[in-house]
């Protein structure tokens, strides 16, 4: 006999732990990610995939009825849909940033490519409203995603108060200025929706001063964002 029982069971036990301890051991583990459904590469395929679709989407859907049509043509819509497109990369803040401008203007080529197909003809000039207004945009929903995901307190109310404040922002400019052609239904639920996002970032602050910039970040917000589209003329 090779040894006792005991002294075997130790040996395989000692080798067990020596085998997961080894760089090579660990090397042939797949590296996990929270969170990630996919792989990060295939989640970065997909999210630029969703971006084009939502952009075909959307010039379909301008030609149905008058809250999907309104809806169509909304920049709020855009912006909520990119960053449930970015919650499936869960990028870090680095590459949160450009990816979301990514998106955006993905959408935009989506929605011309559609538009094309459909016998409407466009084109995307850069001096367009809402390729300029995908830079700031973008860069607010990467923002926005990555504060939800892995900010402190503070910083996660800020981005619920500021997502909110984009819908309530362009909800009131669209019953201000819009409302006679396009109906007033969508803009009055994008605003009900987006005073509900500010209200989740006061309910989310664990602290007095959370909240106060969940709220502040959702009044000023949306002021900043009716007073740009009144200057731009979107």
């Amino acid at each position: 006999m090779s040894g006792t029982p005991a002294s075997v069971m130790l040996d395989g036990m000692e080798s067990s732990v020596i085998d997961r301890s080894s760089p090579h051991a660990s090397s042939a583990a797949p590296r996990q990610h929270p969170g990630h459904v996919l792989p990060m590469p295939a989640a970065v395929l997909v999210t630029l995939a969703g971006a084009f679709l939502v952009g075909m989407l959307t010039s379909f859907g301008q030609a149905g009825p008058q809250f999907v049509s309104t809806m169509s043509n909304s920049g709020g819509s855009w912006f909520v849909a990119a960053m449930l497109l970015l919650l499936i990369v869960r990028p870090r803040m680095r590459w949160a940033l450009p990816l979301g401008v990514v998106v955006l203007e993905l959408m935009h080529v989506g929605y011309t490519v559609a538009s094309n197909l459909r016998g409407h003809p466009d084109f995307l000039a850069i001096t367009n409203f809402w390729v300029i207004m995908a830079l700031p945009a973008g860069l607010l929903a990467g923002a926005v995603v990555t504060w939800t995901l892995r900010g402190e307190t503070r910083l996660r109310s800020l981005a619920l108060g500021l997502a909110g404040a984009t819908l309530v922002g362009e909800g009131g400019r669209g019953l201000l200025q819009v409302a006679e052609t396009t109906g007033s239904a969508f803009w009055v639920t994008e605003i009900i929706v987006g005073v509900l996002v500010v209200a989740a970032a006061v309910a989310v602050g664990r602290t007095p001063v959370a909240r106060v910039v969940g709220l502040a970040a959702g009044v000023v917000g949306a002021a900043a964002v009716l007073t740009a589209y009144s200057i731009l003329g979107g």
